[in-house]
């Protein structure tokens, strides 16, 4: 076995670990969003906002589905971006609990969510070091869509940033009660891990290596439509909600559209594209 096969195939310990830090987060994705309310007095938390918690939910899911459908191959470059989004959001989800735990919040669910970020943040890291010298493939997607990742990334950011290090101004800003401050500074960490991935996407420009990122970002944003539309359903009015489901919605779209056109409408399938079209 040469090395750059090596390197650029998953080792079946590798793919064990993976999914096990795979686990927690799927537990968040689906605690946050089907059952708000006794996933919060669970955690020990305020529960007030049912709406943060499925938004929290739906990023979670956007990570544990496109890793589940990831890791059913065998090929890093499959697997590459969606690991170093990992670990951003894995960091930024350390240092929330961090500066929660400086602001004197010190309940168990806040050294939960420490412990789990540098572990996952070690195992990630640690896995991009080890594949580092894994041959790229070469850029074949059209330039709008660069584009379109580039605007997608830098709205995202501030909705990273913000709720991560003042989440008390990022929901009184939009009207919310921000009781529950880790969840926001967990939710801003979940960005943190999609603004990385959206650098990665402009830089890596491969149809392939970007189909099980697109995959995560089609959850996410579906889902957060779907909580969106529960959410003013239930009555509630923050101008958050208006512009999640806008945003959301039109990324959701985009990213439909161009998994279909680009998989011949079998977009849960392999991600060897039927033809891949050249770069302009």
């Amino acid at each position: 076995m040469n090395l750059a096969h090596h390197v650029d195939a998953v080792a079946d310990r590798e793919r064990l670990l993976l999914v096990i830090a795979a686990i927690p987060i799927a537990v968040l994705s689906l605690g946050a969003l089907l059952i708000p309310d006794a996933f919060a007095h669970l955690a020990g938390a305020v529960g007030s906002e049912p709406y943060i918690y499925r938004l929290v939910g739906a990023a979670a899911l956007g990570y544990a589905a496109a890793l589940v459908w990831a890791l059913r191959g065998k090929r890093w470059s499959r697997v590459r971006l969606l690991v170093a989004s990992l670990l951003g959001f894995s960091a930024c989800g350390a240092l929330g609990a961090i500066l929660q735990l400086f602001s004197g919040d010190t309940k168990g669910i806040v050294y939960v969510i420490l412990v789990l970020g540098l572990l996952v943040g070690a195992l990630t890291a640690y896995l991009l070091y080890a594949h580092r010298a894994a041959p790229r493939p070469e850029a074949n997607i059209h330039n709008w869509l660069v584009g379109f990742f580039a605007v997608a990334t830098l709205v995202a950011l501030p909705f990273a940033l913000v709720p991560l290090f003042f989440p008390a101004a990022f929901g009184q800003f939009f009207g919310l009660r921000a009781d529950d401050l880790l969840l926001y500074r967990l939710g801003g960490a979940e960005l943190a891990g999609y603004v990385v991935l959206g650098v990665l996407e402009i830089q890596s420009r491969n149809e392939a290596e970007i189909h099980p990122a697109a995959i995560m970002v089609l959850f996410f944003n579906a889902m957060a439509v779907l909580a969106s539309l529960l959410a003013l359903l239930a009555g509630e009015r923050s101008s958050l909600i208006y512009v999640v489901l806008v945003v959301s919605g039109v990324i959701a779209v985009v990213t439909l559209v161009q998994l279909t056109r680009r998989t011949g409408g079998n977009v849960f399938g392999d991600d060897e594209y039927p033809a891949a079209q050249p770069a302009s």
